[in-house]
């Protein structure tokens, strides 16, 4: 394995650098809007089972309305 002995050049590097911390930001923003993503995702997934309890309680309640009705 050879080993590079040249001296850096200090325009190079700060060319490198700035690329690098260009797509550390990059990387961030896309991380971010998949932790969004997928926090929209769950509250969507929350909302829907909520609404199905909501629908079972709902035609469950009718339900016993509707006994009591016909009892009376």
């Amino acid at each position: 394995m050879q080993i590079d002995a040249r001296p850096w050049n200090e325009e190079l590097l700060l060319v490198e650098l700035q690329s690098l911390q260009q797509q550390i930001e990059e990387f961030q923003i896309t991380y971010q809007l998949d932790v969004e993503i997928i926090s929209f995702n769950n509250q969507v997934e929350q909302d829907f089972y909520n609404q199905e309890e909501f629908n079972k309680l709902d035609i469950s309640n009718s339900s016993i309305l509707d006994e009591s009705i016909l009892k009376e």
